[in-house]
């Protein structure tokens, strides 16, 4: 996604109006970055309704460091608001994977029966057993342990980024060779 602010557009001045509380130079603000900042929050999330809070919050964030006088280098305004979408972004994602018990409560979908996820059980554990031991490792000590990539870097001797790719391929490789449960609604719909 180009970060870059269009042509035409000054970004110091933008700020110094914004620094100085002009109500119209915030609304510019908010209608130059919005839409963008909304797309890349839901290209990062793949959650539209998340990506949209986010996106308002990340707006909010950047008026409020502006106004505080915080934006150290004004001719970069566009990274500086995305810097703040990124990290929203990443903290959502974080959040979302360090509960994932909340995600399935929340969710809407009836209840997988007992004897299909028994069987669901056994076909992921064979899945995982066809890992590579490392990779299996890796993701014990994340999804179990719950050990962040740098402790479990230390404990694997590997780097913190190796966890992260080892993690991340073996996430993907699990995924598409499991077959996605099919759930059909309760009620026929009207």
């Amino acid at each position: 996604m180009n970060t870059q602010a269009p042509a035409g557009f000054d970004p110091v001045r933008l700020c110094a109006r914004i620094l100085n509380a002009d109500r119209n130079a915030e609304h510019e603000l908010a209608e130059r970055f919005l839409p963008r900042v909304r797309t890349l929050l839901a290209v990062r999330t793949s959650d539209p309704d998340a990506a949209e809070e986010l996106a308002q919050e990340c707006i909010l964030a950047a008026l409020c460091a502006l106004r505080d006088g915080k934006a150290r280098n004004p001719e970069a305004l566009a990274g500086f608001v995305f810097g703040i979408a990124r990290n929203l972004a990443d903290d959502f994602i974080r959040r979302r994977y360090k509960n994932p018990a909340e995600q399935l409560s929340n969710s809407h979908d009836r209840p997988v029966p007992e004897s299909e996820n028994a069987s669901r059980v056994s076909e992921l554990r064979d899945e995982i057993g066809r890992l590579d031991p490392l990779d299996r490792e890796v993701l014990t000590l994340t999804l179990v342990d719950g050990m962040e990539p740098a402790e479990i870097a230390r404990s694997l001797g590997i780097s913190p980024e190796a966890v992260r790719q080892r993690k991340s391929r073996a996430v993907k490789r699990l995924s598409t060779r499991l077959k996605p449960v099919s759930r059909k609604p309760l009620a026929a719909p009207l």
